[in-house]
Protein backbone atom coordinates (compact mmCIF):
# COMPACT_ATOMS: atom_id res chain seq x y z
CA UNK A 1 0.00 0.00 0.00
CA UNK A 2 3.00 2.53 0.83
CA UNK A 3 4.69 1.72 -2.25
CA UNK A 4 1.54 2.29 -4.02
CA UNK A 5 1.00 5.83 -2.23
CA UNK A 6 4.75 6.93 -3.09
CA UNK A 7 4.08 5.71 -6.79
CA UNK A 8 1.37 8.33 -7.13
CA UNK A 9 3.66 10.73 -5.17
CA UNK A 10 6.27 10.34 -7.72
CA UNK A 11 3.97 10.65 -10.82
CA UNK A 12 2.32 14.02 -8.49
CA UNK A 13 6.03 16.09 -8.79
CA UNK A 14 6.72 14.52 -12.41
CA UNK A 15 3.43 16.12 -13.71
CA UNK A 16 4.01 19.38 -11.32
CA UNK A 17 8.05 19.44 -13.12
CA UNK A 18 6.32 18.85 -16.52
CA UNK A 19 3.48 22.16 -15.81
CA UNK A 20 6.33 24.16 -14.70
CA UNK A 21 8.40 23.67 -17.59
CA UNK A 22 5.52 24.18 -20.25
CA UNK A 23 4.20 27.25 -18.23
CA UNK A 24 8.08 28.85 -17.88
CA UNK A 25 8.02 28.13 -21.80
CA UNK A 26 5.09 29.76 -22.40
CA UNK A 27 5.34 32.71 -20.34
CA UNK A 28 8.99 33.35 -22.09
CA UNK A 29 7.14 33.32 -25.23
CA UNK A 30 5.10 35.70 -24.14
CA UNK A 31 7.20 38.07 -22.76
CA UNK A 32 9.52 37.56 -25.91
CA UNK A 33 6.02 38.42 -28.08
CA UNK A 34 5.47 41.60 -25.49
CA UNK A 35 8.55 43.30 -26.75
CA UNK A 36 8.42 42.63 -30.17
CA UNK A 37 8.43 46.11 -31.03
CA UNK A 38 7.32 46.84 -34.49
CA UNK A 39 8.61 50.27 -35.77
CA UNK A 40 6.04 53.11 -36.68
CA UNK A 41 5.67 54.08 -39.98
CA UNK A 42 8.19 56.14 -41.69
CA UNK A 43 7.60 59.61 -42.36
CA UNK A 44 7.79 61.83 -44.85
CA UNK A 45 10.55 64.19 -45.48
CA UNK A 46 8.74 67.35 -44.33
CA UNK A 47 7.69 65.36 -40.97
CA UNK A 48 11.52 63.97 -40.16
CA UNK A 49 12.58 67.85 -40.42
CA UNK A 50 9.56 68.88 -38.54
CA UNK A 51 10.57 66.07 -35.62
CA UNK A 52 14.41 66.89 -36.09
CA UNK A 53 14.09 70.33 -35.91
CA UNK A 54 12.01 70.72 -33.08
CA UNK A 55 13.53 67.64 -31.10
CA UNK A 56 10.16 65.81 -30.51
CA UNK A 57 9.25 62.96 -31.37
CA UNK A 58 5.63 62.75 -33.49
CA UNK A 59 5.22 65.00 -36.65
CA UNK A 60 2.45 66.70 -34.63
CA UNK A 61 2.46 70.31 -36.55
CA UNK A 62 0.88 68.69 -39.41
CA UNK A 63 -0.27 72.65 -41.04
CA UNK A 64 3.21 73.26 -40.86
CA UNK A 65 3.85 71.14 -44.01
CA UNK A 66 3.06 73.73 -46.33
CA UNK A 67 6.30 75.49 -45.30
CA UNK A 68 8.08 72.38 -44.20
CA UNK A 69 7.51 71.25 -47.93
CA UNK A 70 8.18 74.21 -49.90
CA UNK A 71 10.38 74.08 -52.00
CA UNK A 72 12.87 77.12 -52.53
CA UNK A 73 13.38 80.36 -50.65
CA UNK A 74 10.34 82.23 -52.48
CA UNK A 75 7.68 79.18 -52.31
CA UNK A 76 8.83 79.36 -48.56
CA UNK A 77 8.13 83.27 -47.95
CA UNK A 78 4.73 82.91 -49.85
CA UNK A 79 3.69 79.73 -47.23
CA UNK A 80 4.64 81.77 -44.16
CA UNK A 81 2.72 84.76 -45.72
CA UNK A 82 -0.48 82.49 -45.92
CA UNK A 83 0.31 81.10 -42.08
CA UNK A 84 0.59 84.55 -41.09
CA UNK A 85 -2.11 86.41 -42.76
CA UNK A 86 -4.49 83.62 -41.08
CA UNK A 87 -3.39 84.30 -37.60
CA UNK A 88 -4.23 88.13 -38.57
CA UNK A 89 -7.60 87.15 -40.10
CA UNK A 90 -8.33 85.70 -36.98
CA UNK A 91 -6.19 84.78 -33.85
CA UNK A 92 -7.31 81.09 -32.89
CA UNK A 93 -5.44 78.30 -30.61
CA UNK A 94 -4.34 76.31 -34.26
CA UNK A 95 -3.16 79.74 -35.80
CA UNK A 96 -1.24 80.73 -32.85
CA UNK A 97 0.87 77.36 -32.63
CA UNK A 98 1.50 77.37 -36.38
CA UNK A 99 2.74 80.51 -35.68
CA UNK A 100 4.80 80.03 -32.76
CA UNK A 101 6.36 76.80 -34.73
CA UNK A 102 6.75 78.57 -37.89
CA UNK A 103 9.12 81.57 -35.53
CA UNK A 104 11.21 78.25 -34.45
CA UNK A 105 11.53 76.52 -37.37
CA UNK A 106 12.87 80.20 -38.83
CA UNK A 107 15.46 80.58 -36.15
CA UNK A 108 13.32 83.41 -34.35
CA UNK A 109 13.06 81.79 -31.22
CA UNK A 110 12.51 84.59 -29.10
CA UNK A 111 9.53 85.86 -31.28
CA UNK A 112 8.30 82.46 -31.14
CA UNK A 113 7.97 82.84 -27.33
CA UNK A 114 6.42 86.43 -27.91
CA UNK A 115 3.40 84.97 -29.89
CA UNK A 116 2.91 81.93 -27.34
CA UNK A 117 2.66 84.32 -24.43
CA UNK A 118 0.16 85.65 -26.19
CA UNK A 119 -1.65 83.38 -27.41
CA UNK A 120 -1.96 81.70 -24.23
CA UNK A 121 -3.08 84.58 -22.58
CA UNK A 122 -6.62 84.20 -25.13
CA UNK A 123 -6.18 80.18 -24.82
CA UNK A 124 -4.44 79.18 -21.46
CA UNK A 125 -6.20 75.34 -21.65
CA UNK A 126 -4.24 74.84 -24.78
CA UNK A 127 -1.65 71.89 -23.89
CA UNK A 128 -0.32 72.82 -27.72
CA UNK A 129 0.19 76.07 -26.49
CA UNK A 130 2.16 74.92 -23.84
CA UNK A 131 4.31 73.01 -25.62
CA UNK A 132 5.31 75.19 -28.02
CA UNK A 133 6.23 77.95 -25.39
CA UNK A 134 8.30 75.58 -23.31
CA UNK A 135 10.19 74.56 -26.84
CA UNK A 136 10.60 78.00 -27.23
CA UNK A 137 11.75 78.60 -24.01
CA UNK A 138 14.24 75.83 -23.97
CA UNK A 139 15.35 77.61 -27.45
CA UNK A 140 16.15 80.96 -25.98
CA UNK A 141 18.16 78.85 -23.02
CA UNK A 142 15.11 79.77 -20.73
CA UNK A 143 14.93 76.12 -19.23
CA UNK A 144 13.14 76.77 -15.94
CA UNK A 145 10.57 78.43 -17.69
CA UNK A 146 10.84 75.84 -20.13
CA UNK A 147 10.12 73.26 -17.65
CA UNK A 148 7.23 74.94 -15.96
CA UNK A 149 5.52 75.00 -19.21
CA UNK A 150 6.17 71.13 -20.02
CA UNK A 151 4.73 70.75 -16.77
CA UNK A 152 1.49 72.98 -17.46
CA UNK A 153 1.24 71.03 -20.46
CA UNK A 154 1.39 67.46 -19.34
CA UNK A 155 -1.22 68.43 -16.41
CA UNK A 156 -3.73 70.09 -19.44
CA UNK A 157 -3.06 66.43 -21.59
CA UNK A 158 -1.39 63.65 -19.32
CA UNK A 159 0.43 61.12 -21.58
CA UNK A 160 1.21 63.42 -24.30
CA UNK A 161 4.39 61.77 -25.50
CA UNK A 162 6.22 64.78 -26.28
CA UNK A 163 5.40 66.78 -23.63
CA UNK A 164 7.34 63.29 -21.42
CA UNK A 165 10.06 62.96 -23.54
CA UNK A 166 10.80 67.41 -22.99
CA UNK A 167 10.52 66.66 -19.35
CA UNK A 168 12.58 63.76 -18.79
CA UNK A 169 15.22 65.60 -21.42
CA UNK A 170 15.32 68.40 -19.46
CA UNK A 171 15.55 66.44 -16.01
CA UNK A 172 18.04 64.51 -17.63
CA UNK A 173 20.21 67.53 -18.74
CA UNK A 174 19.67 69.13 -15.20
CA UNK A 175 21.49 66.00 -13.36
CA UNK A 176 18.23 65.01 -12.06
CA UNK A 177 18.12 61.12 -13.41
CA UNK A 178 15.77 59.89 -11.09
CA UNK A 179 13.16 62.39 -12.36
CA UNK A 180 14.32 61.71 -15.73
CA UNK A 181 13.73 58.06 -15.40
CA UNK A 182 10.09 58.33 -14.38
CA UNK A 183 8.70 60.65 -17.34
CA UNK A 184 10.88 58.62 -19.94
CA UNK A 185 9.28 55.01 -18.47
CA UNK A 186 5.97 56.94 -18.68
CA UNK A 187 6.71 58.10 -22.72
CA UNK A 188 7.64 54.75 -23.31
CA UNK A 189 4.62 53.30 -21.98
CA UNK A 190 2.48 55.14 -23.76
CA UNK A 191 4.21 54.39 -26.81
CA UNK A 192 7.10 51.88 -27.30
CA UNK A 193 7.33 51.89 -30.62
CA UNK A 194 9.60 55.60 -30.71
CA UNK A 195 13.19 55.05 -30.69
CA UNK A 196 14.51 58.22 -28.98
CA UNK A 197 11.83 57.25 -26.32
CA UNK A 198 13.59 54.14 -25.48
CA UNK A 199 17.29 55.84 -25.46
CA UNK A 200 16.37 58.77 -23.16
CA UNK A 201 14.95 55.90 -20.93
CA UNK A 202 18.21 53.68 -21.14
CA UNK A 203 20.27 56.86 -20.12
CA UNK A 204 18.11 57.61 -17.20
CA UNK A 205 18.94 53.74 -16.29
CA UNK A 206 22.37 54.00 -16.73
CA UNK A 207 22.48 57.59 -14.60
CA UNK A 208 20.49 55.51 -12.08
CA UNK A 209 22.60 52.56 -11.95
CA UNK A 210 20.22 50.28 -13.18
CA UNK A 211 22.62 48.49 -16.00
CA UNK A 212 19.77 45.54 -16.72
CA UNK A 213 16.91 48.22 -17.84
CA UNK A 214 19.33 50.10 -19.96
CA UNK A 215 20.48 47.00 -21.62
CA UNK A 216 16.90 46.84 -22.43
CA UNK A 217 16.13 50.00 -23.44
CA UNK A 218 19.18 49.54 -26.31
CA UNK A 219 17.88 46.54 -27.67
CA UNK A 220 14.72 47.96 -28.07
CA UNK A 221 16.15 50.87 -29.86
CA UNK A 222 18.02 48.29 -32.05
CA UNK A 223 14.77 46.64 -32.91
CA UNK A 224 13.40 49.71 -34.15
CA UNK A 225 16.84 51.40 -35.93
CA UNK A 226 18.51 47.66 -36.88
CA UNK A 227 22.21 48.86 -37.04
CA UNK A 228 22.30 52.28 -34.91
CA UNK A 229 26.07 52.70 -33.87
CA UNK A 230 24.97 54.51 -30.63
CA UNK A 231 22.49 51.79 -29.55
CA UNK A 232 25.21 48.90 -30.05
CA UNK A 233 28.39 50.56 -29.14
CA UNK A 234 26.26 51.31 -25.53
CA UNK A 235 25.09 47.52 -25.38
CA UNK A 236 28.75 46.45 -26.03
CA UNK A 237 30.42 48.74 -22.83
CA UNK A 238 27.67 46.74 -21.06
CA UNK A 239 28.55 43.90 -21.92
CA UNK A 240 32.12 44.24 -21.61
CA UNK A 241 32.39 43.09 -25.09
CA UNK A 242 34.90 45.14 -27.77
CA UNK A 243 32.87 47.54 -30.15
Amino acid sequence: MRSRVDLWILVGLFAFALAFLFGARWLGQQDRARYKLVPLPPWTSWEARLVSRLEILTPRFPHLAQWSSANGDAARAEAALKIEAADRAGRTADSVVDLAVLRLLQARAAEAVAVAKSGRAAFADDARIALVLGLASEAVSDLEGARREFEHAEALSRDDVDVLYRLGRLHLEADRPREARLYAERAVRVEPRHPEAQRLLARSCLATNDAGRAKRAYNDVLQLLPGDPAARDQLSVLDGSPR
